[in-house]
């Protein structure tokens, strides 16, 4: 079974957290999507894609992205490289006190 943990689970946007893919087949090609609705409804949305090491795993902090969004080794970039949906868009928080964003990650 396939699981996807992260590290802290709720996290400060200053703070970095580590994403972890377990439970695949050695050398998977899997995408990972991250995914967030602001507080006007627009949703921004990154995806890497990545092979899964020999062991069935895949870090962003550790594994080279193949492609999607970005490629490289960016621990936090499928944070960094959300995009919204509509163009000329920018991912602001105004209300930084009462309502955190919530990043799904797939």
């Amino acid at each position: 079974m396939v699981e996807v943990t992260v590290t802290p689970q709720s996290s400060l946007a200053d703070r970095p957290v580590q994403i972890r893919v377990r439970g695949l087949s050695p050398s998977q090609l899997v995408t990972l999507r991250a995914w967030l609705k602001d507080e006007q409804g627009e949703c921004f949305q990154s995806r890497a894609f990545f092979r899964a090491d020999e062991a069935g795993e895949v870090d962003p902090g550790l594994h080279a992205a193949l492609g999607g969004s970005y490629s490289g080794v960016w621990p936090m970039g499928l944070f960094w490289f959300l995009q919204p949906d509509t163009l000329f868009r920018r991912l602001v928080k105004r209300d930084v006190a009462g309502s955190p964003f919530h990043v799904r990650l797939e």
